[in-house]
């Protein structure tokens, strides 16, 4: 063996030995610029939000500590939820394979969760690993109060909360997390009855698509809702469920919504089942993508109150430019959009219907380029309202209701508003009568 080559492991081991004393300083500066920028984050929100606001931060070579505020969102009033903002530690351990963190309470001035947590605090761990894959845990103690608490918000009731566990898993590389909770539920005063809440489950997997899609799974539910109060008969809804899908395969995006309730019961009667279906086909992600961030920025736009309003004002401007033409491109990569069922009864009365519109792609040459949004549509649906339920809609669906009463297109005089839509070859039917279609759509 030459004289180099049997130093080649004395080497290797040194090397290692460099790392694995290197690792947990590097994992400790790591934490520290993770945890600060997670902080200023969470400063940053609205006074109207839960908020953390930095104390201190003590890094040692295996560990940290960080002491944080949480600070309660104001209310209607300007006046804060609690009186005194939560003391947070959290305590790191930075070694050769990753990052612990488990955050605690400490030394509680507002006094509220010492009175409710006597004992046991709630409690969030967090582990980040050599790969960015991060695992959570959230624990919160089984905990009741008697109307005679010292909480103001709780003053007068009383309650008693399962306890309730949530863990969490994040990749830092891919954006993908997942979350799975059992919880046995909760039973509080509520006005004048009980809330009782029982067996609520999530499951949950989502990976980022594009900057506003995410495809994956979700299912939540609700096993029994019951809403007991003195004077009254009780409400109880059973099996409540939202399920979401989402998917995306060669460049074309497909989802699916469903909120259901297999059965609605007030006192002796059953109402049954309860439903409302929305699926998405074959739509084209970056075209949807695009509109969707639009009108985000859109929404958020409108609602500011930074700058002048000429310069929000060409900024909306833009932002409408810009989602006008998102549609119109996704419109003409083609796809469908439906409600395969719409399903409320409540003893005032029933509202159901189904509809779908498609758009027939277009030529390839001719996808960039202007397109009606409803002339290049085709669709159907039904819908029928009891008129005791004229006032679950919407305030614009109960506008063009009254209005279309007024042209006589529909007539509500046995009850019951029923609507027949028929979109095709650009001509629009409303119970057979035909419709003129906006200029601009």
């Amino acid at each position: 063996m030459k004289p180099s080559m049997r130093f080649l492991p004395l080497a290797a081991l040194i090397l290692l030995i460099g790392v694995a004393l290197g690792a947990p300083y590097g994992f400790g500066v790591l934490a520290e610029s993770q945890f600060k920028r997670l902080v200023t984050d969470l400063e940053a929100r609205e006074q109207d939000e839960w908020r953390l606001r930095p104390v201190s931060y003590e890094r040692g070579y295996l560990s940290a500590t960080a002491r944080t505020q949480l600070l309660p969102p104001q209310g209607d009033d300007g006046e804060p939820a609690l009186a005194k903002p939560v003391n947070l530690v959290t305590r790191f351990e930075h070694g050769v394979t990753g990052i612990r963190a488990v955050t605690r309470l400490e030394n509680d001035d507002s006094g509220v969760l010492n009175t409710l947590f006597p004992e046991q605090k709630p409690k969030l761990r967090l582990e980040a690993g050599l790969g960015g894959h991060l695992d959570g845990r959230l624990l919160i103690p089984s905990f009741s109060w008697s109307p005679d608490i010292d909480i103001q918000a709780l003053a007068g009731t009383r309650g008693t909360v399962e306890q309730f566990v949530m863990s969490a898993d994040y990749w830092h590389g891919s954006g993908s997390h997942e979350l799975a909770m059992d919880w046995p539920g909760f039973e509080m005063d509520v006005g004048d009855g009980v809330l009782r809440v029982e067996n609520v489950s999530l499951d949950h997997q989502m990976a980022p698509l594009l900057e506003s899609l995410w495809q994956g799974q979700s299912r939540f539910r609700v096993e029994r809702m019951t809403l007991d109060p003195v004077l009254a008969d009780p409400v109880i809804a059973r099996s409540m469920r939202i399920d979401i899908d989402a998917s995306e395969e060669d460049g074309y995006f497909d989802a699916a919504l469903q909120i259901g309730i297999d059965s609605f019961e007030t006192g002796r009667e059953d109402f049954g089942r309860q439903v409302f279906e929305w699926t998405a086909d074959g739509l084209h992600a970056r075209s949807l993508d695009s509109a969707l961030g639009a009108f985000v920025a859109l929404q958020r736009t409108s609602r500011s109150e930074e700058g002048r309003a000429s310069r929000r004002a060409t900024q909306e401007m833009k932002l409408h430019e810009s989602l006008s033409s998102s549609l119109q491109r996704l419109s003409a990569h083609g796809g469908e959009m439906a409600v395969p069922e719409l399903l409320l009864r409540l003893p005032e009365g029933v509202i159901e219907g189904e509809m779908v519109l498609r758009y027939p792609q277009r030529p390839a040459p001719e996808r960039d380029q202007p397109v009606s949004l409803l002339r290049h549509a085709e669709g159907q649906g039904v819908l029928i309202v009891d008129r005791n339920m004229v006032w679950v809609l919407p305030n614009t669906a109960r506008k063009v209701l009254e209005r279309l009463e007024q042209r006589d297109i529909v007539d509500g005089s046995d009850g019951r508003y029923h609507l027949d839509v028929r979109l095709d070859n650009m001509e629009l039917r409303l119970n057979d009568q035909v419709l003129e279609l906006p200029r601009l759509l």
